[in-house]
């Protein structure tokens, strides 16, 4: 633990540099989060997307390319690409993903995106309403990941971890560099196992090291509270059970004796465009 190198952090006393929430709970634009949300619920296939972005279906099946220019650029590359110290051997499906990819981005649409298998299941557990990790909230700060919030009552606020800690390491991976989106994903995990992270406490000079072992999260979807003659629903996510648990908060907001109802929707990260409507 000694050999780790302490972060050095890219903005020291400055204004943070943009904290780009991602909980260990979630992430995406809120409009972004609701039109991917879509297309996981409706299973739709990649092809189905074109249809999608439309509106019509018709450019799906009528509007088709000429790919005869595709298959031999795929071929050229397979054939006469010079494998690079930083480039990859990528297979078969991992080109067709990274083609979808290219497609989509070219609709220059910032509220669309396209998710490949890996990372469409992994949205579909964060707008599900619950998985399995330790249960907190992280963020880029000064250019390193930094715990936000741990939830209570999670393996991750029981094992001591708090708003402000630098996660250094994962299970021994360094984080220097790392997207937050990575970072999550190395901390998930199934319920049962255990993730080591290497912590630099807030004013701290020596790191710790704090195991948690994972357990199933359930995402809270809604929230009530009475302030001042003022009923408040607060919408975390617009997850699979949103719908439900809005239906009911507004029952209970019509048995209440408040006067003034607010929707507080700050931090919803999005979700099933049908939960949203």
């Amino acid at each position: 633990m000694q050999n780790e190198k302490l972060p050095e952090a890219a903005g020291t006393t400055k204004n943070l540099l943009g904290i780009g929430l991602a909980i260990i709970l979630t992430a995406a634009a809120f409009f972004s989060g609701l039109q991917v949300g879509t297309l996981i619920q409706t299973k739709q296939q990649p092809a189905s997307l074109f249809s999608f972005l439309s509106g019509a279906p018709t450019i799906a099946t009528s509007d088709r390319a000429d790919l005869t220019e595709f298959w031999k650029v795929w071929d050229l590359m397979n054939e006469k690409f010079a494998v690079a110290t930083s480039s990859t051997i990528l297979t078969s499906e991992e080109k067709m993903q990274g083609a979808i990819s290219g497609l989509v981005h070219s609709f220059n649409d910032p509220y669309t995106t396209y998710l490949p298998p890996s990372e469409a299941a992994f949205f579909g557990e964060d707008i599900s309403g619950n998985f399995s990790g330790v249960g907190m909230e992280v963020g880029m700060r000064n250019n390193l990941i930094t715990i936000i919030s741990p939830l209570p009552g999670t393996p991750a606020e029981k094992s001591g971890l708090q708003s402000g800690d630098i996660i250094v390491s994962i299970n021994g991976t360094s984080t220097e560099g790392m997207a937050i989106d990575t970072a999550v994903r190395l901390i998930r995990g199934e319920e049962g196992t255990t993730v080591t992270l290497n912590i630099l406490a807030e004013g701290a000079t020596e790191l710790k090291k704090i195991a948690v072992v994972r357990a199933k999260i359930e995402i809270p979807t809604v929230k009530t509270e009475i302030k001042d003659d003022v009923f408040i629903i607060t919408l975390y996510s617009f997850n699979a059970i949103a719908e439900t648990k809005m239906q009911t908060a507004l029952r209970e907001y019509a048995n209440s004796h408040a006067k003034k109802l607010i929707l507080d929707m700050r931090g919803n990260p999005g979700g099933f465009l049908q939960s949203a409507v």
